[in-house]
Parts: C-alpha cells; sequence; structure tokens
C-alpha cells in the first residue's frame, strides 16, 4: 500500500499553464533531404515557421525550443536521421514530457531563383515513438532573391498547420488505423549522375502511398546492406512490401519516374512510371504513381491533372460519346472517356476577370452542352457535335447576385431552370438559335436549390432554412410549400412520386410529391452533406460522420446501416447493385448496394465535391470513333470524378 502512496506522489504535476485535455506537443528541427539546396539556413526558419502555426492553437500547449534543444543534447544523437529512430523518441519524450512529436522533412525542387518546397511532417507518440500521424505540403514560388515566401506560399503553409494541428488531435484515433496497416519499407530512389532527389523523391512517395493506403512505413536500416541481406531485414520486421523507384532525366526522351513493387511473401513485382518535363514537377508525379499502387488504386484507368492546385466542383457529363467537365478558364473540356485526351475545348475566355473562374456542372439541353457561367445565372451552350453551331448566351440580372461554388441545373424540354447562387431559380426558354428568354423567377427569403432527381412538371426547390416549394414549371407558380422541423445543408431528392430529404436535426424524411405529406420519417445521427439517393426499392441516407443507413422506400424499414472513413458528400450513384460514395477525405467507396459492404476504396485527392458518374463500358465502346484500351477489357464500367485539388479520374469497376 505504501508502494501504491509513494508512487502516486511520485507523479508528475500539471505543467505551468497547461489545461485539462490539452497535448504537450514538440516540434524537432526540420532535416533537409537534398544536398543541392542552397537554403540550408531555412531549415531553423522551417521549424520557427511550423511552430508558429501551431502556437495558440486550441487544445495544443508547445514545448519550448530550449527544452527541444536541451533534450537532443542530452540523447546525445550523432545524425540528423537518428530523429526520427524510436528509441530517441521515447527518450526525447519522457526528457521533455511531449504527448507527441513532430518531426518532419523539407526538400526543394526547381531551379535556385523559383523552386517549391516540399514539407513532410510526421507525428509521432511520445510515449512510444510510434507513428501515429503525417501531413505535408508543397509551398510553392519560394525565391532566394528575397528570402521571402509569397502569398500562395503563406496560405498553403497555415493549410499545412490546420492539418497539423488536425493530425495533433487526432493522433489516437489515427495512430490505431496506421499502426494495423500493411507494412512496407521505401528505399532511396535512384538518379543518373548526381544524387539530388532520391531520398526526397522516396520521402514523398513513402508518406502519399501510406496516406492513399492502408500501409504502415517502416525506417529503413542504418547501415549498409546488399539486396539479399536487405530483403531478409525486411521479413524480420514483417514487410509485405518493398518499393524501388528512380528518376530517369532524358534529353531527347520523355524524363520518367519509375517505381517498383516487390511482393516479399510471394515474390511477384509490378511497375508504374510516368514522365515529368521538369524538376518542379515532380511532386505532381509521385502523388500519382503513389495513388497507383494504393489500396483501391488498381480501379484507376486514367489521370487528368493538368489543373492540379485549382478546385474542381464539376460533375462530369457524358454525351455523344465524349466525358464533358466544366473547368477553369472558364471553360468546357470534351474528353474521351476511354484515354481521357481531349478532344474539344468549349471556352469564354473574355468572362475570366479572375484566376480560378470555371463553368459549373454542364447538363444535356436539346441538342447544347449547357453551364452556367462564373459569377451570374447565364447560360452558355455548345452543340453536342456541329462546332460551328453558335448559340447565343442566356443572361439573367439577379437581384441576389451571388458567386456559387456549384450551380445545380435542371434542363427539361425547351427549358432550363437554373439557381442564381441567392435567394431566385430562374427559368430559360429556347427561342430556336435566338438568346433563350427569362419567362419566370422564383424568389425565396433564403437562399434556394433545386432538388436533385427527375422532374417533369413540378420543380422542386429547397432552402437551407428546411423550406421545401413545388412550383410548376410552366410559370414557376408555387403548388404546395412546406417547412421541415430544421434545416436542410444537402439537396432533397425527387424519385417517382417520392421526396427523400435529409434535416441539419438527424430527421430523415419519405414526401409525397404531389402534396409534401410525410409517409415516413426515420432517425440518423446528425446533418447530410449528400443528397439522398434511391435505387431499386430502397433509398440511402447519409451522416457527416460517414454513416449509411438504407431503408426501404415502401414503409422506411430499416435494411442495412454502415459506417464509412469520412462524410459522404454532394450526391451517390449505382450501378448494377453497386454504390458509389465520394467523401469528404477524397477517397471514393465502392460498396453493395444490398447490404453495405465495402467493396474497395480508393484515396483520389483531399476532397470530392462531386456526385460520380457511372457508364457502361459497352455504352463508352459504341461510339464509332472509340478505341479500346487495356482497361475495357478487364471492368465493366467506368467511374469519372473530380477533386478538390483539380484532378479528373476515370476508374473502373466490375458488377457483382
Amino acid at each position: 500500500m505504501w508502494s501504491v502512496l509513494i508512487s502516486l506522489l511520485l507523479l508528475p504535476l500539471p505543467l505551468p499553464g497547461e489545461q485539462a485535455g490539452e497535448i504537450r506537443a514538440a516540434v524537432l528541427p526540420m532535416v533537409e533531404l537534398n544536398s543541392s539546396a542552397r537554403q540550408q539556413k531555412f531549415s531553423e526558419r522551417h521549424s520557427e515557421s511550423i511552430r508558429l502555426q501551431l502556437t495558440g492553437r486550441k487544445g495544443i500547449q508547445l514545448v519550448t525550443p530550449e527544452e527541444v534543444g536541451a533534450a537532443i543534447r542530452l540523447a546525445g544523437i550523432r545524425s540528423k536521421a537518428e530523429l526520427e529512430d524510436a528509441e530517441f523518441l521515447k527518450k526525447f519524450g519522457a526528457s521533455t514530457k511531449a504527448d507527441l512529436i513532430v518531426g518532419g522533412t523539407f526538400s526543394y525542387f526547381g531551379t535556385v531563383a523559383l523552386n517549391a518546397t516540399y514539407f513532410d511532417l510526421r507525428v509521432y507518440d511520445g510515449r512510444t515513438g510510434e507513428l501515429a500521424g503525417w501531413t505535408f505540403e508543397q509551398a510553392d514560388r519560394v525565391r532566394l532573391a528575397t528570402m521571402t515566401i509569397s502569398s500562395p506560399a503563406m496560405e498553403q503553409m497555415e493549410r499545412m498547420g490546420s492539418h497539423l494541428a488536425a493530425a495533433l488531435t487526432g493522433a489516437e484515433k489515427i495512430k490505431q488505423q496506421i499502426q494495423t496497416g500493411t507494412r512496407i519499407l521505401v528505399l532511396p530512389f535512384k538518379e543518373g549522375g548526381e544524387d539530388v532527389y532520391g531520398a526526397a523523391l522516396a520521402r514523398m512517395f513513402e508518406t502519399n502511398v501510406a496516406d492513399a493506403g492502408h500501409y504502415l512505413p517502416v525506417l529503413a536500416p542504418s547501415e549498409r546492406m546488399d539486396t539479399a541481406a536487405l530483403r531478409q531485414w525486411a521479413k524480420r520486421k514483417e514487410v509485405e512490401f518493398l518499393f524501388e523507384g528512380e528518376a530517369i532525366s532524358n534529353t531527347e526522351e520523355p524524363s520518367v519516374v519509375r517505381v517498383t513493387r516487390h511482393e516479399l511473401k510471394s515474390g511477384l513485382t509490378r511497375q508504374v512510371e510516368q514522365a515529368f518535363t521538369s524538376d518542379i514537377d515532380l511532386r505532381r508525379v509521385v502523388s500519382n504513381i503513389a495513388q497507383q499502387f494504393a489500396a483501391g488504386g488498381e480501379h484507376i484507368v486514367w489521370q487528368l491533372d493538368r489543373f492540379q492546385g485549382q478546385p474542381l466542383f464539376s460533375t462530369p457529363l457524358f454525351v455523344n460519346g465524349k466525358l464533358v467537365v466544366g473547368v477553369p478558364g472558364p471553360s468546357m473540356l470534351g474528353l474521351d472517356p476511354i484515354r481521357g485526351k481531349e478532344k474539344w475545348n468549349f471556352s469564354q475566355a473574355a468572362l475570366a476577370s479572375t484566376v480560378g473562374e470555371y463553368f459549373h456542372s454542364p447538363v444535356l439541353w436539346g441538342e447544347a452542352i449547357a453551364a452556367r457561367g462564373p459569377d451570374s445565372p447565364a447560360i452558355y451552350r455548345r452543340h453536342i457535335s456541329d462546332v460551328k453551331k453558335v448559340f447565343l448566351a442566356a443572361s439573367y440580372s439577379s437581384k441576389s447576385r451571388v458567386s456559387a461554388l456549384d450551380t445545380h441545373l435542371v434542363a427539361e424540354g425547351d427549358r432550363i431552370f437554373c439557381p442564381t447562387g441567392g435567394n431566385e431559380v430562374v427559368a430559360f426558354q429556347d427561342q430556336d438559335g435566338s438568346r433563350p428568354e427569362v419567362i419566370w423567377a422564383y424568389s425565396a427569403y433564403s437562399k434556394v436549390g433545386i432538388a436533385r432527381g427527375r422532374m417533369t412538371k413540378h420543380l422542386l426547390v429547397y432552402s437551407g432554412n428546411g423550406r421545401l416549394a413545388a412550383i410548376q414549371m410552366e410559370d414557376g407558380k408555387p403548388v404546395w410549400t412546406r417547412l421541415l422541423p430544421a434545416g436542410l445543408h444537402a439537396a432533397p431528392l425527387v424519385s417517382g412520386q417520392n421526396i427523400f430529404a435529409a434535416c441539419e436535426n438527424g430527421e430523415r424524411f419519405c414526401l409525397k410529391l404531389e402534396d409534401g405529406k410525410t409517409i415516413w420519417s426515420v432517425k440518423q445521427e446528425g446533418r447530410s452533406l449528400a443528397a439522398p439517393f434511391a435505387w431499386d426499392d430502397r433509398v440511402c441516407f447519409s451522416g457527416e460522420d460517414g454513416q449509411l443507413l438504407a431503408c426501404r422506400i415502401s414503409d422506411g424499414s430499416q435494411l442495412w446501416a454502415s459506417t464509412l472513413s469520412s462524410s459522404p458528400r454532394v450526391a451517390l450513384a449505382s450501378y448494377k447493385g453497386l454504390l458509389y460514395v465520394p467523401g469528404t477525405d477524397g477517397r471514393l467507396h465502392c460498396i453493395q448496394g444490398n447490404d453495405g459492404k465495402l467493396e474497395w476504396s480508393v484515396k483520389l485527392g483531399t476532397s470530392l465535391h462531386c456526385a460520380p458518374l457511372a457508364v457502361p463500358t459497352d455504352t463508352l465502346l459504341a461510339d464509332p470513333e472509340a478505341e479500346p484500351a487495356p482497361w475495357t477489357e478487364r471492368f465493366d464500367h467506368a467511374i469519372y470524378v473530380t477533386t478538390i485539388d483539380g484532378n479528373i479520374f476515370a476508374l473502373g469497376g466490375n458488377a457483382p
């Protein structure tokens, strides 16, 4: 008993100023990975910059730089590489009483005058030294001449600080996921000639592939080993995959990054390579290759990354054998859906008053593809096949001119219905080639949008305060209105004669389309960021924490429930019993529609803000201009999505 009391008395007292529930975090010096960099003195500046990004954040208390320096000297480490050694981290954590430790690397890509700085930060458990999280960011346009970071780079640093803070506060949960991952070993990449980027590329690939898949990186041995000894060492460490990479710079042929994955148990290998045009392009290329090796990466059949860094919110459209996407410019791109090559570009450069303006999700309106303009509810059109046919733009002077991230348009017959981004919905009518006319405008008391789903007689509109209104497509007059018990964040869905709506208080409704009266309702946790989705005899609702709830349409009885890694976003899609769910964590999930079980999942970017588009492979190949690709023999349908960080992806799937 006395020993217990003595042990209690010897427990460390709370640190001065430490609040209950706070995380005590230490930031180690940053390690530079490429020896050719001429800005070594930025090492301390980068570490201090990261500390500043964490200073003042709720729930985080920082170990002082003096305490960090004293603990490092006490440990007597001989090289910066030892800063990530588990034994050192445990001693350092005990010395500084740090719950979590932030370590990391930085590397430079590009020329001396204009380059990009890549930061790779790791979070470690201060008690065990185990990896508990990570984040990475690229700060662009660091100018050596002035030793200052431009405004875009400062924004990127602030974003990195937010991501790092989230990694610290969520470390306990993230650590459990990481530590149960498949063990991988990534060796330094080889280069022809001077070794400039080898270690930096390996680190970049390691974090990207671990972030995109369910992998646990293993620290390489410090001593030199031949290939056979290294493989034996890796097997003892229970490593399943060993990655080797190389960057090959050519003058006459395209320069490439090539990565080979070795499965140590089976002896099988897989190789992926991608061309790059400049050193500063390496970050993008390595990230793309990592996605191919991530869990689910075998479903990626092509990727268009020319808009990387510019957000895409556009839901793709398949029409006349082309994949059409609204992109910055503003432009509409017509792509070969099998290979992702550009076939045509419908641009309105005169509208681009600022960088980043783009057309919203396109829709088919008669014989034209239509999209809303960047700032006002104006409609621009391109003929589906005759590029010479010109359509005059439809325009409307809105009382509440608001630039919306995405505008869901509905076309029916000779009319197209467009939310202004404010509290109005406008109806345009085609005039046989002349400028379309505004035939009515519906006004609400708050921001209004259009429900998803097929509507032929009545248009269902909704407001964030929970008000629904069915209005006549003919004249815009309300047929009925209803105020739900709580607000709506996601669009309702019209399916047949039913309306499905998800309120922010967790109530989920099935209503009659003819009068808005309740047929049934169920409860689910929290608000929804995605519209309900109906198929066959069932409807699926989603929650902000990743929950999915499938109910029978006839009576609302629960069929199944499951939980994904993040909240579904915008809307779902289906193909022959499979559901495709875009997530706020950048993952596209494929789940079984009959029981909610996960088929596969793949990380595509920072976040998905679109509805997936599923197209049968036979439909793609039916176009006279279509040329088969190897993937068209492996998959019976394709899924197309865009990402917040500016990528367009095509993925393949097979129906059960």
